[in-house]
């Protein structure tokens, strides 16, 4: 699948590869998705992480520390 096919919708939950539910998917533009988490600081995330959309529910290819470590610098403005 491309990018486009799996643009993560606004609102939706997002799980990491061990089926933990720990962000929403806050904002999303050009290939990248802001995730919003609870108590901590929200961060920039490539899509290409994303295995699969199942409605408004996003799951991740990684670990919720492996996506920390992976996150990008926002798009510019």
């Amino acid at each position: 699948m491309n990018d486009t096919e799996l643009e993560p919708p606004i609102g939706a939950a997002v799980f990491d590869s061990l089926g933990e539910q720990f962000a929403y998917v806050k904002d999303v533009r050009g290939g990248l998705m802001k995730l919003e988490l609870p108590m901590a600081r929200d961060y920039w995330l490539s899509t290409s992480h994303v295995s699969r959309i199942d409605g408004k529910d996003v799951y991740l290819d990684v670990s919720r520390h492996e996506a920390e470590d992976q996150k990008v610098p926002g798009p510019a403005d």
